[in-house]
């Protein structure tokens, strides 16, 4: 009975364990519940469709294999027919997704998920206590049967008894089924005309997790009909006792194996999405930075450009990333040291964006006096914390997973109609998630640019000049073939035939001379936050040959402070001597790990030697995954070895080195999510300021020392 209505129970399985598990689960909640009332019902709402599916459908398909009349309690002869496991399976899933929402509210503290698991619970208590009966009319399913039977009748016949054993007879079973292949049908368009937006339309009612909660219990339908149906397949070859083969076809393993291995392999499914027509042309980093210097560093002296490191970490670095940049663009002077350039990973090109986007709009941006637009209001929710998980996941099951069904077809569609692959999947989902973040936010209204518009755009006006004191911006991408970065920078790059121009990144790679084209600012901070598994890899198509040129992962795989970019850029600089001036670069670094068990002596600074962070515990890893364990966690010790050269060159007397580390909550550890709540938004923004358990207090008094006037 179980392996009857496995599609039921291994779904809401995953959607029970993925809530539930999840470290991220109280947060989620409070933003749910506290910063998002309507949010909540509709979470509610989807907790239910979820439970309900997977009784409905674990009940009907459990009738239709045994050929259940309830109107005379009919049940099969076989003696070892059990009729009691017959009864409850279907109610335990029902009770299963009550506890799993009871479970939620109690980990998450949520008064408000506890009372929206009521309903569902006292439905669980009603169905166990009453079981709805019908009688049924017409045929029984057909028995296991050869390919060409099952294709001439025993398919539609099996489908036919699915659907007049549910509960309540044919009617709402054929409602039920047609609202989970809608959304399906629907994300299956993408493939052939992207930029829907289904998945954030979704999420906009459905926020955060809800949206996956509703759409796994719509799902459980058409899985429900699709492995019932072909279970009466028997796929088995050869004559007489010599027979060989499966008795019935393993269909969840098919579909996971077409979705997430062939389909992605054999057509270009996820892709970078570019932007069409001529992009801006780039100038050479030493141009640059000679224009920066005549705007933001005049006079005679010494020359104290500012590079500024954000680590990943998705939501939580953006805002620790904007934190940083407000307090070190406060901090400047007239005469003192000006932003030069920023270098992010992941989660922190969020907040690079934001400031990058204010910044542009400033007529002399490297004096601007801070991020005011950016910081948190003294009500309402705090600007670029809400929700793009939801389109991320979404995106995932409306867009990601129907289409590969079509893309076969869709391929050979664009191929005649002359079009090339661009987007339409979970990455341009979140992308947009992050666009409507921005136009949600105080600073967008007034401010342009839009995050649909050209990354270029930022520093470069439409007669392809640069913006006059605007900082650089190398948002840092991992290429999973070669495992080298690839930034997507401001900065005209060297080519094959002209080495001249200056390129100070060993063995990186420069988008836009990779592609050749531009892309939206959303996919700018997507090339790099590519998270391993919640979001696919980016396929680089080059824009007018069509070739391959890499495929993008989150810039976290390479390392993740950002400070391997900062360190050779600080270098650079350091090399140079415009009119004889010396170039002491101060490199400030933003840490947004948010840990628990992290003070002030365990953080790397110039003051402190310390790879605590990085070395969590000595336990020795199982010996099949230590492999696996070492390769994720060297990204660590290449953060670790870097951060130890920015505290040896503190000894160095042209190089400055400020850390800012953003600490646990009161020991709780600010999540690793693309949702956070309002309280736990806020407090990223304080904590710049905070002296315990780490002292950014003592680190912003040194990066005020370092930016004054000598």
């Amino acid at each position: 009975m179980l392996r009857t209505c496995r599609a039921a129970v291994a779904v809401l399985v995953v959607g029970e364990l993925a809530l539930i598990v999840s470290p991220q689960a109280r947060d989620m909640l409070e933003f749910l519940d506290v910063d998002r009332l309507g949010a909540a019902v509709s979470f509610q709402i989807a907790l239910a469709v979820l439970g309900i599916s997977a009784w409905f459908w674990s009940r009907a398909v459990l009738a239709a294999r045994f050929d259940i009349d309830d109107d005379v309690r009919t049940a099969p002869s076989a003696s070892h027919f059990d009729w009691t496991a017959f009864v409850w399976l279907p109610r335990l899933t029902l009770v299963a997704a009550f506890l799993g929402g009871a479970t939620m509210a109690y980990e998450g503290r949520s008064a408000g998920s506890a009372v929206g698991a009521l309903p569902l619970g006292a439905l669980a208590l009603l169905l166990t206590v009453r079981r709805p009966r019908h009688a049924l009319g017409g045929a029984p399913p057909p028995p296991r049967g050869d390919f060409l039977n099952w294709c001439r009748r025993d398919a539609c016949l099996r489908f036919c008894a699915l659907l007049r054993h549910a509960p309540y007879g044919i009617v709402p079973s054929s409602i039920l089924l047609v609202l989970g292949l809608v959304p399906l049908a629907f994300g299956s368009i993408e493939a052939f005309v992207p930029g829907l937006r289904l998945p954030n339309t979704f999420a906009a009612v459905f926020p955060g997790p809800g949206i996956a909660v509703l759409l796994l219990g719509l799902m459980i339908g058409p899985l429900i009909a699709a492995t019932f149906v072909l279970d009466g397949l028997t796929l088995s070859f050869g004559r007489g006792q010599r027979v060989i083969g499966l008795r019935r076809p393993p269909t969840l393993a098919f579909i996971l194996i077409y979705v997430f291995v062939f389909v992605p392999n054999v057509f270009p499914v996820h892709t970078v999405k570019i932007i069409d027509g001529p992009r801006i042309a780039a100038r050479p980093l030493d141009e640059i930075f000679v224009d920066w210097m005549r705007v933001c560093a005049p006079g005679k002296g010494s020359i104290r450009p500012v590079v500024v490191a954000v680590s990943g970490g998705a939501t939580r670095a953006g805002l620790w990333g904007l934190a940083v940049l407000d307090q070190v663009l406060r901090a400047q002077t007239d005469k003192g040291g000006k932003l030069f350039a920023v270098s992010s990973v992941s989660g922190g090109s969020l907040g690079t964006a934001g400031a990058m986007s204010l910044l542009s709009q400033r007529d002399v941006p490297c004096r601007t006096d801070g991020l005011e637009m950016l910081r948190p209001p003294a009500s309402g929710p705090v600007p670029l914390a809400g929700d793009a998980l939801g389109p991320l996941l979404g995106g995932w099951l409306l867009d990601d997973i129907p289409r590969t069904a079509f893309e076969p077809f869709a391929d050979r569609f664009r191929l005649l109609a002359k079009r090339r692959p661009n987007g339409g999947d979970s990455a341009e989902a979140i992308e947009s998630g992050f666009a409507d973040l921005w136009a949600a936010s105080s600073a967008s209204p007034g401010h342009r640019p839009l995050w649909d518009e050209p990354f270029l755009s930022l520093f470069y006006t439409g007669s392809a000049s640069y913006r006059p004191g605007m900082p650089l911006w190398f948002a840092n991408g991992t290429d999973a073939p070669t495992g080298n970065r690839i930034i997507t920078s401001p900065i005209l790059a060297p080519t094959n035939d002209d080495g001249s121009r200056p390129w100070p990144f060993r063995g990186a790679r420069d988008f836009h001379s990779l592609m050749r084209a531009d892309v939206s600012i959303t996919t700018a901070i997507n090339n790099t936050a590519r998270f391993p598994y919640l979001e696919p890899f980016g396929e680089m198509l080059q824009a007018d040959t069509g070739a391959r040129v890499g495929s993008l992962v989150d810039g976290g795989y390479f390392e993740n402070e950002g400070l391997e970019t900062a360190l050779e850029l600080a270098a650079w600089l350091t090399s140079q001597a415009p009119d004889g001036r010396p170039v002491e670069p101060i490199i400030v670094e933003a840490t947004g790990d948010g840990e628990s068990d992290i003070s002030t002596p365990d953080v790397m600074t110039c003051d402190t030697a310390s790879d605590a962070p990085f070395i969590a515990d000595h336990r020795s890893a199982w010996q099949i995954l230590a492999p696996l364990i070492g390769l994720y966690h060297v990204r660590g010790g290449h953060s670790a070895a870097l951060l130890r050269l920015a505290h040896d060159l503190c000894q160095v007397r042209k190089l400055r080195f400020i850390h800012f580390y953003l600490p646990a909550n009161d020991g709780e550890p600010v999540p690793l999510n693309w949702v956070l709540s309002d309280r736990m938004a806020r407090f990223i923004w304080s904590a710049v300021l905070l002296h315990s358990p780490v002292d950014n207090a003592e680190q912003l008094r040194q990066l005020k020392a370092a930016l004054a006037d000598e």
